[in-house]
């Protein structure tokens, strides 16, 4: 069977509801020519989206870490008080959503702006806090996929995910998290709170089309985890399957990830206080710890069929990550790597193997 072929079947036993996934399988794809811009650009440090200021402090405090032989703890405080904001408050927003280089740029960006032009209806949660997206099939369907952006992303930026899905026949909910887009709130909980968002769209989309509707809950980095950590927070029955393309095992696991890769000589020691400083001010902010955050214990109690697509190029939320989730997800379930393929870049590098699906599928 050609790899290209081994995508298609795996996005088609969960997309199209089969539930046919079969378990402890994993497949690798393989891609050429994807370009090394397109590899780094959602890979970028944390560092790098530190603003001047930041960026000087930040370097002053692990300048003045060489000169101390005990290092104080309020060097980590202060540091911690830096990282803080760029994670959990909105400082960080992406505003074009386009990618650079590779094969897939010019349809990526075509798509993209396919999304923003074309019409949709503005739903919208409590009144107004929550706003979502909603694009109609022409095709008579019942299929609804509801697709959730990423960090520092918003629903319009979404276009190269929700042609995929709407050329496939699926209805698209592309709704807003918090702390993004044109959200009132500046809080953003890496999922946690979010999730519960997930499942008043659910139930939204249930009231606009019906409880025998069906429904694929799908997202990328961000997104995925969220939705992963939504599947045991009282998701409706009709949710068929779920979608995590490059998604993060949990809160902890990742901000350890991300301060690893700070500039300068930081000790376990001293990375444990930077850490510890930071779920200090979740908690004093928003009253959830990082332990709170977590897709992995979700996916252990989950029965929702989980298909999990990474890059093995991520530098952003390593492969590994993945790896764990698909080792404990206990419905069925099944894992695509996709060779090359950087953050999150999975699914758009394989635009002409998604295309092929409609062939495959009927």
């Amino acid at each position: 069977m050609k790899k290209e072929k081994i995508l298609m079947i795996a996005l088609a036993s969960s997309l199209l509801f089969n539930v046919t996934i079969p378990i402890s399988v994993t497949h690798a794809v393989s891609h050429e020519g994807i370009g090394k811009e397109l590899l780094l650009k959602k890979g970028a440090s944390l560092f790098s989206s530190f603003s001047a200021k930041d960026q000087k402090e930040y370097l002053r405090l692990i300048n003045l870490t060489s000169t101390l032989k005990d290092i104080p703890e309020w060097i980590a405080e202060k540091i911690g008080n830096i990282v803080y904001p760029y994670i959990f408050e909105n400082k960080i927003n992406d505003k074009s959503g386009q990618l650079t280089g590779g094969l897939y740029e010019d349809v990526f960006n075509d798509n993209l702006q396919w999304y923003k032009d074309i019409p949709k209806e503005t739903l919208d949660l409590n009144n107004g806090e929550r706003k979502g997206f909603y694009l109609k099939n022409p095709q008579k369907t019942k299929k609804t996929v509801i697709l959730v952006h990423g960090f520092s992303s918003a629903p319009e930026l979404m276009g190269g995910w929700v042609k995929s899905y709407y050329d496939m026949g699926y209805n698209v909910l592309t709704p807003e998290l918090s702390g993004h887009g044109t959200s009132t709130d500046t809080t953003r909980s890496l999922g946690w709170k979010e999730k519960d968002d997930v499942v008043e769209w659910a139930e939204k989309i249930n009231e606009m089309n019906g409880n025998d509707s069906e429904i694929v809950l799908a997202g990328d980095s961000m997104g995925a985890s969220t939705v992963m950590m939504s599947s045991t927070a009282g998701l409706p029955n009709n949710v068929k399957a779920i979608v995590a393309d490059c998604g993060y095992t949990s809160g902890s696991a990742e901000i350890k990830y991300m301060l690893n890769q700070l500039p300068g000589f930081l000790d376990e020691t001293f990375k444990n206080q930077i850490f510890n400083s930071i779920d200090t001010q979740l908690q004093l902010n928003q009253e959830i710890s990082l332990t709170d955050i977590s897709a992995i214990k979700q996916v252990e109690q989950s029965k929702i069929p989980l298909l999990i697509i990474h890059g093995d190029a991520d530098i952003a939320v390593p492969t590994s990550m993945s790896k764990e989730l698909f080792e404990a997800a206990a419905g069925e379930k099944e894992l695509v790597l996709i060779e090359g393929a950087g953050h999150p870049t999975s699914i758009p590098v394989s635009y002409t193997h998604l295309r092929a699906h409609e062939t495959l599928a009927n």
